[in-house]
């Protein structure tokens, strides 16, 4: 029998927060949660969008990922912005890739911004050969602030809730 090889790509995680919010910026170990989804996409596109718009938005992304039609994404790591994707529209000669998108909640977008893919979670491990699960998320230690997983994806976004920092990245 051959012998296991690591398949498994290692994340690692520094949490930090400001030690005392609003009074003393230096940074310093927080609890976190770190949360893994499939490939979404950056967008590029500033709009303001309402569910009682009658027709979707058309927004401009770098690449649409993994992103399908009938996708719920959220903008960034908020649970407040949050849209529907009813078509992808491969890029052409003359046209990038764009999203045909709508809200379930009314929000304006700006450039830069993360979509993540909501109900498209990635299952992490504990060890690089896929065999002893963390499942969809991993906890930082509270003393380090630090934690890790072993990942299949060779690219993936993650969100952070607790501690402090950018709420959302891609890796």
């Amino acid at each position: 029998m051959p012998a296991l090889r690591p398949g498994y790509r290692r994340f690692e995680f520094h949490a930090l927060k400001d030690k005392i919010p609003g009074s003393d910026p230096a940074q310093v170990p927080a609890a976190a949660t770190i949360s893994f989804y499939r490939l979404g996409a950056t967008n590029r596109t500033a709009a303001t969008i309402t569910p009682s718009d009658p027709d979707p938005t058309i927004v401009t992304v770098d690449d649409p990922g993994s992103i399908q039609v009938g996708d719920q994404l959220a903008v960034g790591g908020s649970n407040l912005a949050r849209f529907i994707v009813n078509s992808v529209l491969p890029p052409t000669s003359t046209d990038p890739p764009r999203l045909a998108i709508s809200a379930i909640t009314s929000m304006t977008l700006v450039g830069g911004e993360r979509f993540i893919r909501l109900a498209s979670q990635l299952t992490v491990f504990k060890d690089p050969y896929g065999l002893l699960s963390f499942g969809t998320s991993v906890i930082c230690d509270a003393a380090t602030g630090r934690a890790f997983a072993y990942v299949a994806e060779p690219r993936f976004d993650y969100t952070m809730s607790g501690g402090g920092g950018d709420p959302a990245g891609i890796s």
